[in-house]
């Protein structure tokens, strides 16, 4: 196994992305977290930028919509957007906890299936202790990690490394 340390651009102040990957670089970080582009040209030079330093990407994306069917569909949208980028794990915001299990698992299930498709994995991240889903008891097996992540990057105005463990 090999530890790998991520700068997310999430509360960079940087005039722009070029920057902001110049200062994770130079930081000594193998990779960037950075939101999912809005168009595919941007994505394309998001990536020709974070191939030029050398690099990987982990994809962060957040659902929206009025009901579970919009959540899935802009899951969907935003990961096909992130495949343009070869990130090595998609960092999703999905849904909401307010949704029923049957909207829930209709969410989880397109995000899952294309996971499965595509083969970039995809973690789901939120900023609550816990969800108000439990998806261990589904009896369904997803690779989702519910992650206290950027809380603990800004736990009392201070930054931390935050490692992606990877199998190899």
């Amino acid at each position: 196994m090999k530890f790998l340390f991520f700068r997310s651009t999430w509360g960079m102040e940087t005039p722009s992305l070029g920057d902001a990957l110049i200062r994770i670089k130079q930081g000594g970080f193998d990779g960037v977290e950075l939101g999912v582009p809005d168009t595919e040209a941007a994505c394309l030079e998001a990536k020709r930028r974070c191939d030029d330093l050398g690099l990987l990407v982990v994809v962060q994306q957040w659902t929206a919509g009025r009901d579970n069917r919009e959540h899935s569909a802009s899951f969907e949208a935003q990961y096909r957007r992130a495949l343009l980028l070869n990130p090595v794990r998609v960092n999703s915001h999905t849904g909401k906890d307010h949704y029923s299990l049957e909207q829930n698992l209709e969410v989880f299930d397109r995000a899952t299936a294309l996971e499965h498709q595509e083969g970039v994995p995809v973690v789901h991240e939120t900023h609550r202790r816990c969800w108000r889903i439990n998806l261990s008891s589904w009896g369904r097996p997803w690779p989702i990690v519910t992650t206290y992540m950027r809380g603990l990057d800004f736990h009392r105005g201070r930054r931390y490394r935050t490692p992606v463990l990877l199998n190899g």
